[in-house]
């Protein structure tokens, strides 16, 4: 039994443990963090993959974004310009490709 408990822990742990949920939102001072979206790979914090629900988040990259009624979730705000941002962001369209570069 304290085996199964174990396994469900860890399960849990890998499946949300890394969930990443924004609730995107207009107002940038009410914002967690400032997300600039760049067509160029390499100067992406983050290569993410856009999933369904909160339930595809599975690894760090994997983005849910979620309706502002939404309960849980960071708040961002998508910037024009990346010297505004927090943090820049690469939208792929395979899921497989998802990371953080740390060192750029």
């Amino acid at each position: 039994m304290l085996k199964k408990l174990l396994i469900f822990c860890l399960f849990l742990l890998s499946a949300t443990g890394f969930s990443q949920i924004w609730k995107p939102i207009k107002n940038s001072i009410q914002a967690d963090y400032l997300i600039y979206q760049t067509n160029i790979k390499e100067e992406a914090d983050i290569i993410a993959f856009e999933v369904e629900s909160e339930l595809g988040c599975t690894k760090p990259g994997m983005i849910y974004l979620a309706p502002i009624y939404y309960s849980r979730g960071k708040k961002v705000t998508f910037v024009c310009h990346k010297e505004e941002a927090d943090l820049i962001v690469y939208w792929t369209k395979n899921k497989n490709e998802v990371k953080w570069k740390i060192n750029k």
